[in-house]
């Protein structure tokens, strides 16, 4: 196993993440271009994907690296994700539009803070 995953919850938090976008496996795996057999190898942590496709998982699910790596706490994580998509339920669809369009910002420029 590469380094990198050594001792990483990757294939666990990749199945958390799916289940909870409520996505199959077969749909998971053609987002991201992968064989479904190959994503049950990665989830059941009988395969180590290499590290470029894991801004790919993160893309696909929401979720930063550092949530899939196990440098972020998966119960505060769906606290936090809970809490947002609650707070959202009674937006109207241009409020929901300029959610989405903050936090697209807020998260650029936390990236670019970053670089």
């Amino acid at each position: 196993m590469p380094d990198y995953l050594e001792g990483s919850p990757l294939g666990e938090r990749i199945r958390e993440a799916r289940e909870y976008l409520d996505l199959s496996r077969s749909e998971l795996a053609e987002m991201i271009g992968l064989n479904e057999s190959r994503l049950i190898e990665i989830e059941n942590g009988d395969y180590a994907p290499e590290a470029t496709l894991l801004p790919v998982f993160s893309k696909a699910l929401g979720r930063g690296i550092a949530y899939f790596l196990g440098d972020v706490d998966a119960k505060a994580a769906a606290e936090r994700t809970e809490f947002l998509a609650r707070a959202a339920e009674d937006l109207s669809d241009d409020d929901i539009g300029e959610l989405q369009r903050f936090a697209t910002y807020l998260k650029s420029r936390s990236e670019d803070a970053h670089a």
